[in-house]
């Protein structure tokens, strides 16, 4: 990414387009990247999941939020979210696991192992 924006700005000038298909080498390859990895990291979790005899796996339900990073034309946070999602829930459902999409607001408020809401101590926060 950081060899793509080197050249765009050596590319343009006062605001001016970049010509179609610009880098498209490194682009590919970037995709080509985060391909394998969304499919090395879906991997890892269903077979995680499967080590410890989990019924199902949750993933948060991100749609209509926008990633962090990058302020405009910049998807592909947002798009690697979605790959990795999707290959989870296929991969998932191959070996016999559910994938749950859950809503992200206030999940941790509660204790993973489902005991109830968290009990914080408004001093220390890392308690």
């Amino acid at each position: 990414m950081a060899s793509i924006r080197q050249a765009a700005k050596k590319h343009t000038r006062h605001g001016s387009r970049l010509p179609p298909g610009f880098c498209r080498r490194d682009h590919q390859r970037l995709t080509h990247l985060a391909d394998n990895q969304v499919h090395q990291i879906s991997r890892q979790l269903v077979n995680l999941a499967l080590d410890h005899h989990c019924q199902a796996i949750a993933v948060e339900n991100l749609k209509g939020g926008r990633p962090k990073a990058g302020k405009k034309r910049t998807p592909m946070k947002a798009r690697f979210h979605r790959q990795l999602v999707t290959r989870i829930g296929s991969k998932a459902v191959e070996v016999g696991l559910r994938c749950v999409a859950v809503y992200a607001r206030g999940t941790s408020r509660y204790a993973f192992d489902g005991s109830g809401p968290v009990k914080r101590d408004k001093d220390n926060y890392s308690q």
